[in-house]
């Protein structure tokens, strides 16, 4: 794999026509073109790798990206550059009706779905499945590697809708490091280049607009003992983070830790000492007695304790609490609104008989005056 930090060399100036449309959804895009591919056949080796994740061989391009997704967890698009037609973009359906994807079928659009797309035809759906229009071939010389990240719940809401799960979606529905997918793109470049002769020929593209930055979690490593219900050394803690790569300093009593690259599931001090635990053996937590913690600060504002005491106070007192809903039927609206205000309905009404926004706590006030009435309650107490 070319090293950390190493800039893929072009053989030329050229650079790639691509376009983000869609910066809402997509979050970072790598692309660069390959020349000079040799025709080649999928070692047994490779075959079998992918024949284990019950991924069929297409042809060693392809299967070198499907084996880099699996390894690192990063998917890809290899698009024939002599089947694409002007600009490549990433941008929301707005004119397709249907795709037909490398799987074989053809599948209906809704419209809005992510996609790639050139001047005439859809590309792929972005993060789901290519299209047959710019499928690699065994005669395919030059190629456009491409690599993105995107909002993970525009992926799930068009495999989702389509009905369409493959291994690269699954993977794009969960939270990636941005700063992984460097590494997954050198590593795909280098195996294309080492396993199919190829040679650079563009400036890699990169669209990374928000870099994320780490949180810095504040972590008092006494919480790993009071959790597990057992005493762990704070020099064996300081080890066992250490260990999984992430980078400690000392502040006083808490420690501010960074999760190393690729954990974007840790970002509370929970989710480190779970990570301690973990490492030191959940064996040796002592089945038998219960952990002990420190008594939360109670952070409860003193008016909320004042209107829980008075609720309590004034039904001793013969006072009845009216709870005013927020929904009314739509004459009691009609009964109260002396402004004439337009009516705010809400769809998909849990209870068709209650479809408004109340307009003044007075409708709720005189459906109870009518409880009342029904009861023959002569003085009435409320609050």
């Amino acid at each position: 794999v070319l090293p950390e930090g190493q800039r893929i060399a072009p053989d030329s100036n050229q650079k790639l026509d691509i376009r983000i449309k869609d910066v809402e959804h997509v979050k970072k895009v790598m692309a660069v073109r390959i020349d000079g591919l040799e025709k080649r056949e999928s070692p047994g080796w490779l075959k079998e790798y992918l024949a284990f994740y019950e991924i069929n061989s297409v042809n060693l391009p392809v299967d070198l990206s499907n084996y880099l997704m699996l390894f690192t967890g990063y998917s890809s698009h290899l698009l024939d550059v002599d089947r694409i037609h002007g600009q490549i973009s990433w941008s929301l359906n707005t004119s397709f009706d249907e795709i037909t994807t490398l799987a074989g079928p053809k599948i209906k659009l809704n419209k809005n779905e992510l996609v790639i797309r050139d001047n005439i035809n859809i590309l792929a759906l972005a993060g789901i499945i290519g299209s047959r229009t710019a499928e690699i071939g065994f005669r395919t010389k030059s190629i456009i590697v491409e690599m993105a990240i995107y909002q993970p719940s525009i992926i799930r809401r068009d495999s989702r809708k389509l009905n369409i799960v493959t291994e690269a979606s699954q993977r794009l529905t969960k939270n990636l490091d941005p700063d992984g997918l460097d590494f997954a793109f050198r590593l795909l470049v280098s195996l294309l280049l080492e396993n199919c002769r190829g040679k650079i020929a563009s400036q890699v593209f990169q669209y990374f607009p928000k870099k994320e930055k780490k949180p810095e979690i504040k972590f008092n490593p006494q919480i790993a003992s009071s959790l597990a219900g057992l005493d762990i050394p704070e020099k064996k803690i300081w080890k066992i983070l250490e260990n999984l790569d992430f980078k400690i300093k000392k502040s006083r009593k808490n420690w501010l830790v960074v999760p190393p690259l690729g954990r974007t599931d840790i970002s509370l001090p929970e989710d480190l000492a779970g990570e301690v635990i973990r490492m030191f053996g959940y064996w040796r937590i002592p089945c038998s007695e219960m952990p002990t913690f420190e008594k939360t600060e109670d952070i409860t504002p003193k008016n909320i304790y004042l209107a829980e005491k008075i609720r309590d106070i004034l039904p001793v007192l013969g006072f009845d609490e009216v709870l005013s809903l927020p929904l009314v039927e739509k004459e009691a609206n009609r009964a109260t609104n002396y402004l004439n205000w337009q009516l705010i309905s809400t769809q998909n009404s849990v209870n068709e008989e209650y479809p408004d926004l109340r307009q003044s706590i007075a409708a709720g006030l005189i459906s109870q005056l009518e409880e009342y009435r029904k009861k023959n309650v002569e003085f009435i107490k409320i609050f």
